[in-house]
């Protein structure tokens, strides 16, 4: 009899079919997940230009790579190679125009981002992102992670591409944390 019974368990949980975790839907997939061809752009404002330079080396301590980059000499009227995150204080310091790079394996505790580009100005960071499925929710809290983090190096964020809208709901997922906020 007690044989009889644990087979009938074992039939039922054969039988019944494994509860799969669907993925969550983050409140932002909207602005990632579908590749549209565009490259759309988050600014990060200094009101201190010495604050910009700390906030570009920050994403070299979380991982980033650039693999060559160039920018322009206003001295010399040439082209000179990026040569890492001490490149934007030169802009900073109005010693080379502004520039262009593209930062390769930042990593948000342990979450490697999709590539982002990067604009360095004298008093402003704009990140651009390809869109599509390489963004999921984990990442996108990861790129809201690192937002919050140079927000603390001074950035304001703001993210005009999307509109009063669209900035509005970044704003609320940043104070908020994000899927779990």
């Amino acid at each position: 009899m007690q044989l009889d019974r644990h087979k009938n368990q074992a039939h039922l949980l054969a039988s019944t079919p494994a509860l799969v975790e669907t993925p969550q839907v983050h409140p932002l997939a909207d602005y990632f997940s579908q590749d549209d061809g565009t490259l759309p752009e988050i600014e990060l404002h200094f009101a201190v230009s010495a604050d910009m330079p700390s906030a570009f080396t920050r994403l070299f301590t979380l991982g980033a790579r650039v693999e060559r980059g160039c920018l322009w000499d206003k001295t010399s009227g040439r082209e000179i190679p990026f040569t890492g995150p001490q490149d934007a204080s030169r802009v900073s310091d109005g010693v080379v125009e502004p520039f262009h790079v593209l930062a390769q394996g930042i990593d948000i505790d342990g979450q490697p981002l999709p590539d982002l580009g990067v604009m360095v100005c004298e008093h402003v960071l704009t990140l651009d992102y390809c869109m599509g499925p390489d963004w999921d929710a984990p990442r996108i809290d990861a790129l809201l992670s690192l937002l919050r983090q140079l927000q603390q190096q001074g950035g304001q964020v703001r993210i005009p591409w999307w509109q009063a809208d669209g900035e509005q709901e970044f704003l609320q997922a940043l104070c908020c944390g994000g899927v779990d906020g």
